[in-house]
């Protein structure tokens, strides 16, 4: 398992996504299998991958680095690629994960000791 930073890109109209896994492959195939059968979360990039086709999208990997990293790294990378939907990009607000052994569970830092939604 290689965990990093990786970037799904738009060719066509240069839209990109920067995410983060503690397994990388694993986590590529969730987001294209999700887009394959119109079920992705990201709407935008849904849209686009309807619009555009599977040729239109790349998967490049950023950075490996240790999974105590990860946030800091996405971040990052985030604030390079100008990621964000507000710089056109496919990111939403970002916010840290929270790793456990059970599960992955994203919090709000500003929302300490409310339950994330699942």
């Amino acid at each position: 398992m290689a965990a990093g930073i990786y970037c799904i890109k738009n060719v066509v109209n240069g839209r990109v996504y920067v995410g983060q896994s503690s397994d990388l492959f694993r986590r590529r195939k969730q987001h294209f299998e999700a887009l394959k059968h119109g079920e992705h979360r990201n709407k935008p990039m849904q849209m686009d991958w309807n619009r555009y086709g599977s040729r239109a999208f790349t998967w490049e990997l950023l950075e490996n680095c240790d999974i105590d990293q990860l946030n800091d790294k996405e971040q990052k990378w985030i604030k390079k690629l100008h990621s964000r939907r507000s710089e056109g990009g496919y990111n939403g607000d970002w916010c840290p994960y929270e790793r456990t052994k059970v599960k992955h569970k994203k919090w709000k830092a500003n929302h300490k000791g409310i339950k994330p939604k699942f």
